[in-house]
């Protein structure tokens, strides 16, 4: 469902506001960890507290697994070796790391590149990376443009190997990241046999489920511009919310705001959408669907939304 104009749009998960690093009442367990940059919450409810803790256990493995995998601030990460080797010769990748970079490939080429994972030197040149922030001139973009690229990427299914075409191509998961180790965790606690539950990566989260005595979970929506004021709230099971804008990473210089969404295409921020919000059956779909909503025309939307029928979107115009 297409719905545009709303005024409001943050996810705040009332369940795990908890301050505590681990928290269990009645069969209630909620634990914390700092992973991949952001504060992973698990949440389940098991008349079973060694299988509950278990299965969190085993969840926040996998999310760790992922970290491993998927972060270019670890040296001893996949993705680091991968750029340091795959300019000179194919290499051999974990089934992981080439799942979610086939995946991400598949949003570049129904977005006509404008989701693209060898974004990161245009983000760096914004100075988002860093944090020193400062809008480059368009001489720089046009250089820096020459090496990004999803087109640059070649994977082999057979062999289960990446290589690069550009030297200097570099590659970052963090617009669909989150949703992929999101959905590793919901995978282990299904397996465990967790019937209830959330994993909470603060902007993308897994509804497990119902809580107790309650059919569906109750999620409040906040405004990205009002700290602590809900608009309204939604009711969802089995569903996982991802929502992405320019609320989360931005500067202002000369009245003008600049956020950390940046077009491939034309190399800066986008400015028409504030926030966009999905609902859907997939975490790691809903995370690259959310952030590819910020780049596409209306037009475009319309069309690529057809191609996910059990996705709801929300979005916030500027």
């Amino acid at each position: 469902m297409y719905k545009k104009n709303f005024k409001y749009f943050l996810i705040i998960i009332f369940f795990i506001s908890f301050n505590s690093e681990s928290f269990a009442l009645n069969n209630h367990i909620i634990k914390s960890e700092y992973i991949m940059g952001t504060i992973y919450k698990i949440e389940v409810y098991d008349n079973d507290i060694n299988k509950a803790e278990k299965s969190i256990s085993l969840a926040f493995q996998e999310i760790r697994k992922c970290d491993k995998i998927l972060s270019d601030y670890r040296k001893d990460s996949e993705l680091s070796k991968v750029l340091e080797e795959a300019s000179s010769h194919p290499v051999k990748v974990s089934d992981y790391f080439f799942e979610i970079t086939k995946k991400s490939l598949y949003f570049s080429k129904i977005t006509n590149g404008l989701f693209d994972i060898t974004i990161q030197p245009l983000v760096d040149l914004w100075g988002f990376k860093n944090k020193e922030f400062k809008k480059p001139t368009d001489k720089q973009i046009k250089e820096i443009k020459k090496d990004i690229g999803y087109q640059n990427i070649i994977l082999d299914d057979d062999n289960k190997t990446i290589f690069f075409k550009n030297s200097k191509l570099k590659l970052d998961f963090g617009a669909i990241g989150k949703g992929f180790a999101i959905e590793k965790a919901i995978n282990v606690l299904k397996r465990e046999g967790i019937k209830s539950a959330v994993v909470d990566a603060v902007s993308n989260q897994y509804y497990l489920g119902s809580p107790p005595n309650s059919k569906f979970w109750k999620v409040g929506i906040k405004s990205p511009r009002e700290n602590n004021k809900i608009i309204k709230y939604i009711y969802v099971k089995d569903k996982t919310i991802s929502t992405s804008g320019d609320y989360e990473q931005f500067f202002i210089e000369n009245g003008i705001r600049y956020n950390h969404i940046i077009d491939p295409i034309t190399g800066h921020p986008v400015k028409k959408i504030i926030t966009s919000t999905v609902i859907s059956d997939n975490s790691t779909d809903a995370d690259a669907i959310s952030t590819s909503i910020l780049l596409l025309s209306k037009k475009e939307l319309k069309s690529f939304i057809k191609k996910f029928p059990n996705t709801e979107i929300s979005l916030v115009e500027n």
